[in-house]
């Protein structure tokens, strides 16, 4: 199996994410260890699974809300993701 260093992606989404006026707080996890058996992660190696832990600003956003200003913020990054896990603490 091709071994890919999802590093720049994570650096990528944690410097995206950063970028918002609106988050307080962002972590980003590469979790794509966890899936190197897999047989989409073995077809597509360059996509990596990620975590995304994030503390928004005081807001009176809807849980969708912020995950739309996510997805949007990571819309040029997401041919490099496979899957994305978004944790939203209070």
């Amino acid at each position: 199996m091709k071994k890919t260093d999802h590093k720049v992606t994570l650096e990528k989404i944690e410097t995206e994410i950063s970028r918002l006026d609106c988050i307080d707080h962002v972590e980003v996890i590469d979790n794509s260890h966890l899936h190197s058996g897999h047989r989409e992660a073995m077809k597509n190696p360059e996509k990596g699974h990620f975590q995304l832990v994030v503390r928004f600003k005081e807001n009176n956003y809807t849980r969708l809300k912020e995950h739309r200003i996510i997805y949007h913020a990571l819309a040029p990054l997401m041919k490099h993701i496979h899957a994305l896990s978004i944790q939203i603490i209070k």
